[in-house]
């Protein structure tokens, strides 16, 4: 039949004689001088983003407040303060003015 071996395991990998071979091969050459990174993108947001976080969640956080204490009036008060910077936030949305962050 054929008189050429087969490779012992069933993998195919090679011999010992080829590993040798392979550990032997030169290693590649690192250039040691790096190129300076390029500066970072500018980062933008919406303006309304900016007065949503501002204004109306720590508004929104004392009318919870005010309503889980039972303090009534105050909640009303709040309310409204609300609703006014709701009213601000929309038109803002509406601009979608672009502001620089970082």
């Amino acid at each position: 039949m054929n008189a050429i071996a087969k490779p012992a395991n069933s993998a195919g990998t090679p011999t010992k004689c080829l590993r040798q071979v392979v550990r032997m091969a030169k290693h590649k050459s690192y250039n040691k001088e790096k190129k300076p990174n390029n500066p970072p993108k500018p980062r933008y947001t919406n303006q309304a983003n900016l007065f949503h976080r501002d204004v109306i969640a720590p508004l929104e956080r004392r009318y919870r407040q005010c309503l889980q204490a039972r303090e009534y009036e105050s909640a009303r008060a709040l309310l409204r303060e609300l609703e006014t910077a709701r009213r601000e936030h929309r038109i803002l949305i509406h601009r979608n003015e672009r502001v620089k962050i970082n």
